[in-house]
């Protein structure tokens, strides 16, 4: 893996890897790269590029801590979300 390195997992803090995987798009098989956490198993989208996945996994939002993760499908990862009041 070369150029930007992965922070760790926004989380639980935990080690990150980028990852490549086969996606079936339209009949043919392409090669998609997403990055894994080893602490939570958390799992970001899959993305045509290593620089793509990276940096998608690198941006972070401003977090207050009103916020929890949610898992929206296999395609679109995973995304924060208000926290329900009394949480």
């Amino acid at each position: 893996m070369m150029g930007e390195e992965l922070l760790p997992c926004p989380f639980c803090g935990g080690e990150t890897e980028l990852d490549a995987g086969e996606t079936l798009d339209d009949h043919v098989v392409k090669l998609t790269y997403y990055v894994f956490c080893y602490g939570c198993f958390v799992q970001s989208a899959k993305f045509p590029s290593e620089a793509e996945a990276i940096a998608a996994w690198n941006r972070r939002a401003d977090y207050d801590g009103d916020y929890t993760a949610v898992d929206l499908d296999e395609t679109q990862g995973f995304t924060l979300q208000e926290k329900p009041e009394g949480e």
